[in-house]
């Protein structure tokens, strides 16, 4: 068997989902098994942004201190601590012990992940690639939505990594062009071949996910109008948000099948209902009053197991996540080899 499908086991392939937009998690190593997520954690209240119930070590780490350094390029030993605090918070919050030997092979593995990530990013600033602003902000608005869901639970997650939208969009950025240097190669040449076959994406569909029903969800796109052009929501709502005749800074999207739960509480009441006759559209003006969104159903499908063709998309994602990260690890090792690395932490093992 193709040794990339033994990747694509539904483990593997949630974890994958989880890499984030640098491609290696300079942070939060994995929490206890029974860990709520961060953004969860975070959004729910249950654990404080910014660690305010516990002061950590971060706090007591001289600010110049150094632990390692990539090129030439310092990794501070506060930076260190404050990750180690918050994973810290989370095992704290998981109910399981975090003691001094817990702790120290943890800060080896944040280390080791902050290395990684200053690699990856001297990598890409010497990239000579350029990503359109509009694109990028698209990607923002995705990662966004699929990640946290709402904007309290993005702002707890800005506040608890310190991060400002600045910071978050050129992060953004940063791994559209590690993906572009990873697969931009294989992008632009027509493949013989997907990276995963039907047959093997089928094979997987049964064995994961043709067991696990459903509720009821609907295939929808939006369109999604800057307040200037709301007037024209009625109209694009009766064309069933096809992408033509649309203003030119509208932004048209393919949602693919969606739950009840993945929609704006307006819209998802509007299209699911309560009655026999759900709405085929609903249009939802932003909070802020900046943009509405049109959303169109195409098709409808009642609870039960999902057929294939609507998760056909996910897995084939995932698939396209696996290579990407096949690919990262192999670039990490070539960049480990050329680079001067040296570890000033006495407890740290050497590379």
């Amino acid at each position: 068997m193709n040794p990339l499908l033994h990747m694509l086991s539904l483990k593997t392939l949630s974890l994958l989902l989880a890499i984030p937009v640098l491609g290696c998690d300079p942070g939060l190593s994995e929490p206890p098994a029974d860990a709520p997520s961060r953004a969860t954690a975070e959004a729910s209240g249950q654990v404080s942004p910014e660690g305010a119930d516990a002061p950590g070590a971060a706090g007591g780490v001289e600010a110049s201190a150094v632990v390692a350094r990539v090129n030439a390029v310092p990794i501070h030993a506060v930076e260190v601590e404050r990750r180690l605090d918050r994973i810290d918070e989370l095992y704290r919050h998981a109910r399981r012990p975090f003691n001094p030997a817990i702790r120290q092979a943890k800060r080896n593995e944040v280390i080791d992940r902050l290395i990684d990530h200053e690699l990856l990013r001297q990598h890409i600033d010497q990239a000579a690639v350029e990503i359109a602003p509009k694109r990028v902000d698209l990607e923002v608005e995705e990662r966004v939505e699929e990640h946290f869901g709402s904007t309290t639970a993005f702002q707890r997650y800005l506040q608890a990594e310190n991060l400002t939208m600045s910071d978050f969009r050129r992060e953004v950025r940063d791994a559209m062009i590690l993906e572009h240097t990873l697969l931009g190669e294989t992008r632009e040449k027509p493949a013989e071949e997907p990276a995963v076959s039907e047959a093997q994406l089928r094979e997987i569909y049964a064995r994961v996910a043709a067991g696990r029903p459903a509720a009821a969800r609907v295939r929808v796109s939006s369109v999604t109008l800057p307040a200037k052009h709301r007037q024209q929501a009625a109209r694009i709502s009766r064309a069933r948000c096809t992408n033509e005749a649309l203003p030119d800074d509208a932004t048209h999207r393919d949602l693919g099948w969606r739950q009840r739960h993945q929609f704006p509480a307006a819209a998802g009441f509007r299209l699911f209902g309560t009655g026999d006759s759900p709405a085929r559209s609903a249009v939802v003006p932003a909070p802020d009053g900046s943009s509405v969104t049109v959303y169109c159903v195409h098709d409808r499908r009642e609870a039960g197991v999902r057929e294939f063709d609507e998760v056909e998309p996910l897995l084939r994602e995932r698939a396209n996540r696996a290579l990407l990260e096949s690919k990262r690890r192999a670039l990490l090792q070539r960049l480990r080899e050329h680079a001067d690395i040296q570890r000033l932490d006495a407890t740290s093992p050497q590379p």
